[in-house]
């Protein structure tokens, strides 16, 4: 179970959304970014298509009364966790019995998910557990969270293993530096238009995939 402390600025549940609705006014909706929401739950063990928690702007208290195994990927916000324990992006972190996540504001970006072991256990509408907000059905109760809202997990399959999760154009950079770093002369170092050249690559590359959807 999750324990809602404290609401963020809008908590909402999502998966993959509710694609081909359009002919009964419904749009595909889902997470704003699927593919950081599918990394979040491969990270902890889930099915791609398993509800987890969109985060916007600046994130809620969440306790854990039972502990669990999450993992926050997209956007970096400024978090905590109350055991004072590491709390890293893009990677598998287990919580103990009764532990608080809190996240603050974004760093940089404006969105997060928070995939949990199991997925988040709400009831589908349309094929989706996605909320959608203009019709107020969907995710939990049709709205985004608030103090004292609880949210319980699905079903568990299988084991997990500890994991750290890398965006494509980074696992590409950094194949380059490791060949790079073992075919240059000692004496060389990256040239600093190499290094201006991959993140425009990247950026590129971001922007392509977020221009086609």
């Amino acid at each position: 179970m999750i324990e809602v402390l404290c609401a963020g600025q809008c908590d909402l549940v999502m998966d993959q959304g509710r694609p081909g609705k359009g002919a009964l006014g419904v749009p595909a909706g889902g997470a704003a970014d699927p593919a950081a929401l599918v990394a979040a739950n491969r990270l902890v063990g889930n099915n791609a298509a398993a509800a987890g928690l969109e985060i916007t702007l600046k994130g809620p208290s969440l306790r854990f009364p039972l502990g669990g195994i999450v993992a926050l990927t997209g956007a970096r916000f400024a978090a905590t966790r109350s055991s004072g324990a590491a709390l890293a992006w893009n990677e598998t972190l287990v919580l103990a019995a009764g532990e608080t996540l809190s996240l603050e504001q974004a760093a940089a970006g404006c969105r997060c998910w928070l995939a949990w072991r199991g997925g988040l256990a709400v009831p589908q509408v349309m094929g989706s557990r996605s909320t959608f907000l203009p019709a107020e059905f969907g995710g939990h109760q049709g709205r985004a969270l608030r103090a004292g809202d609880r949210l319980a997990s699905g079903t568990r399959a299988g084991g997990v293993r500890l994991l750290r999760a890398h965006t494509p154009h980074q696992a590409s950079g950094t194949r380059f530096c490791a060949w790079w770093r073992g075919r240059r002369p000692a004496s060389l170092t990256m040239p600093v238009w190499w290094r201006f050249l991959l993140e425009t690559i990247g950026w590129v590359r971001r922007q392509t995939v977020a221009a086609c959807g």
